[in-house]
C-alpha cells in the first residue's frame, strides 16, 4: 500500500514467533535447526519464514524457533545505543544456547552479518559457540543438502544484499539455488547497493531512492519477471523502488523460489 508517496507493506496479521510457537513434529529428524527470524520477517514478511520452515522440514530437519529471541541489535548499534545492542546480543545468545540446537540459520542478510561479525566483538568468546553454528539459509542448504527441483516457468534475476555479498562473502550459493529452480538471468552490477541500508532509508529516504534508481533500471533491463534477494530489508527497498516506477516485476526471497520449485 502507498503511504505518504511511498510503498509500505502491511504488518502481518500474526507474527512468526506467535504462529510457530510450537515446533512442527518431525518423525526421526536428521537434525535440530534453530531459526533466528529477525524483525522484518517476524512482523512483515512472514511468507519468508513459511518457506524456510517448509524447505527444512522437507529435508527432515526439525525447526526450532525460540519465542524469547529479540532484535539482533543492529538498529540500536547503528544509532549509537551500544548498551541496548549488547543486552539484545546477550539475550539472543542465551536463548539459543538453551534451545540446544545443532545449527542456527537466518534468512536475513543484515541479521546474519550482525550475528556473525558483531556479536564476537560485543560479547567476546561467549558468542563463539553461537556464531560457530550460524548460517545464512542459502549457505546452509548448499552445504548440507542435495535436492531436485522442477524448473519454474519464469525468468528470475538476483540482487546481492550488501550484508550478504560484502558482509558474509555469500554470492555463489543463492545463485546455485536459483539456477536449479528457474530461468536465471544476471542483471548488471547485481552487487550494487539498492539504497536501503536499514535506518539509512528512514533517515535519508530521498537519497536512498536515488541510490536505488540504478538497481531498479538494472532489474527491468535484464527482462526478469521476478527479482530474488536474500534480505527482507532489500526486498522492502526494491518493492518500493519498483512500485514507484509502476513496474510489474515481483520481489521475493531466494528460499521462496526454491520452495516453489521443489515442493509446488
Amino acid at each position: 500500500m502507498f503511504m505518504g508517496g511511498r510503498w509500505i507493506p502491511p504488518l502481518a496479521k500474526e507474527t512468526v514467533l506467535k504462529k510457530y510457537r510450537n515446533a512442527k513434529k518431525i518423525k526421526s529428524p536428521k537434525m535440530k535447526v534453530g531459526f533466528y527470524v529477525g524483525c522484518l520477517i517476524n512482523y512483515v514478511y512472514t511468507d519468508i519464514a513459511d518457506a524456510v520452515i517448509e524447505v527444512l522440514n522437507h529435508f527432515g530437519a526439525a525447526v526450532i524457533i525460540p519465542t524469547e529471541q529479540l532484535c539482533c541489535g543492529i538498529p540500536a548499534r547503528s544509532l549509537g545505543d551500544v548498551k541496548t545492542a549488547r543486552r539484545l546480543a546477550e539475550v539472543n545468545v542465551e536463548v539459543f544456547e538453551k534451545a540446544n540446537v545443532d545449527f542456527i540459520i537466518t534468512a536475513c542478510a543484515t541479521c546474519g552479518r550482525t550475528l556473525k561479525r558483531d556479536y564476537p566483538h560485543i560479547l567476546g568468546n561467549r558468542a563463539l559457540k553461537f556464531t560457530d553454528k550460524l548460517y545464512d539459509i542459502s549457505e546452509f542448504i548448499e552445504k548440507y543438502f542435495t535436492y531436485e527441483t522442477k524448473t519454474l516457468n519464469t525468468k528470475i534475476t538476483y540482487h546481492d544484499p550488501c550484508h550478504l555479498y560484502w558482509g558474509q562473502n555469500i554470492s555463489k550459493q543463492p545463485r546455485d539455488i536459483l539456477r536449479h529452480s528457474a530461468d536465471f538471468q544476471e542483471m548488471e552490477n547485481p552487487e550494487r547497493c539498492c539504497g536501503g541500508g536499514g535506518v539509512f532509508n528512514l533517515l535519508h529516504y530521498d537519497l536512498s531512492m536515488k541510490i536505488g534508481e540504478h538497481k531498479a533500471r538494472a532489474i527491468e533491463k535484464c527482462g526478469a519477471k521476478v527479482v530474488a534477494t536474500g534480505c527482507p530489508g532489500c526486498r522492502l527497498q526494491i518493492e518500493d523502488l519498483l512500485a514507484a516506477r509502476g513496474s510489474e516485476v515481483k520481489c521475493t526471497h531466494t528460499i521462496q523460489v526454491l520452495r516453489d520449485a521443489m515442493l509446488r
